[in-house]
């Protein structure tokens, strides 16, 4: 029988982080469920980590890349080895709430043609308040040619934030990758330009995955890893925009001046460890002839980043004594 549901875990060096997202996963104890695990060539720590892997998870498949693939390639890969309708693309170390499996089975009941599913991505579990009984049909339908929330979520989401419908990822992928590392997003704008397919995403904001990586993930990589990726993900979105959805409003943060990207430039700078000159010069190229993001980005890199950490911690606890007092 078909799976209605995989869960399929891209995986590279996150032993740890791998088990406590499948201890989760499986306690949910869910019926009509695959879960798939394909590694990217980790090396030794994988390999000790497999009795592990077999003793305690045998309802798991696990699938190793001989070589190293990269994580485009290896997210498609997750795609082709399931067999689920549809595959959720969840982060090694990402951890569902609870019922959150039980709640994406009735979307995908109640929306069987949808082509992606957008659930919540919750980057704070301090300040997180969910309301796990949230009415299913709270969850309206996206049309993204119409309307302007899909490309939002598509940013907001991530990897772990996003379900697919495995049939149209798999009829997008015969097109190449314009843009390296944000194949989820890209794969999901050329499944939605398939005019083959009445596509359209679900908005399933009350369903939430926590990615809580303090110490690692890409926008805690280097001072300027998040802000590469903001600018990348930009990219992505006007280039799809200007070729494919030309009566289509982009993000704001699409928009040659805006605070999104100057709250991640401010981030970013705050970050310890310091970028490679790849990044550098990758940043540069991407803001060098938009002077409305270059002037700040200068003036921000010159801004200690002690100060910056100091000025972030207390706006977020600012931000959370606002949400506080008014509940």
């Amino acid at each position: 029988m078909i799976p209605l549901l995989t869960v399929a875990i891209p995986h590279y060096n996150n032993v740890s982080g791998l088990l406590a997202t499948l201890n989760e996963v499986l306690n949910q104890n869910c019926p009509n469920l695959e879960v798939i695990v394909v590694d990217n060539a980790t090396g030794r720590s994988i390999d000790i980590a497999k009795g592990t892997f077999e003793d305690g998870f045998p309802k798991v498949s696990f699938f190793k890349n001989k070589t190293n693939i990269g994580y485009d390639a290896n997210v498609d890969r997750c795609v082709r080895k399931s067999r689920g309708k549809f595959v959720w693309l969840l982060g090694a170390g990402d951890i569902p709430e609870k019922n959150a499996i039980k709640h994406l089975q009735k979307i995908i009941n109640a929306y069987p043609q949808a082509t992606n599913i957008l659930l919540d991505v919750i980057t704070d579990i301090s300040f997180a308040k969910k309301d796990a009984n949230h009415c299913l049909f709270t969850s309206q339908l996206i049309e993204p040619t119409k309307n302007k929330l899909f490309l939002t979520d598509l940013y907001r989401s991530a990897l772990s934030g996003n379900v697919v419908n495995r049939s149209s990822w798999l009829e997008a992928s015969t097109e190449p990758l314009a843009f390296s590392n944000w194949c989820h997003a890209e794969r999901s704008l050329q499944m939605h330009t398939n005019v083959q397919r009445n596509s359209f995403a679900v908005n399933a904001h009350h369903i939430g995955v926590f990615v809580i990586r303090e110490s690692e993930g890409w926008w805690n990589n280097s001072d300027l890893s998040f802000l590469h990726n903001v600018l990348l993900h930009r990219e992505i979105l006007i280039y799809y925009g200007s070729k494919l959805f030309k009566n289509h409003q982009l993000p704001s943060h699409c928009k040659p001046f805006s605070l999104d990207i100057i709250k991640a430039m401010l981030y970013s700078r705050s970050i310890s460890k310091p970028a490679s000159e790849t990044e550098k010069v990758q940043v540069a190229e991407m803001i060098r002839d938009k002077k409305m993001l270059f002037i700040p980005y200068k003036i921000i890199q010159l801004l200690p980043k002690a100060f910056l950490k100091t000025v972030i911690h207390c706006y977020k606890i600012c931000k959370h004594n606002c949400k506080f007092f008014r509940q």
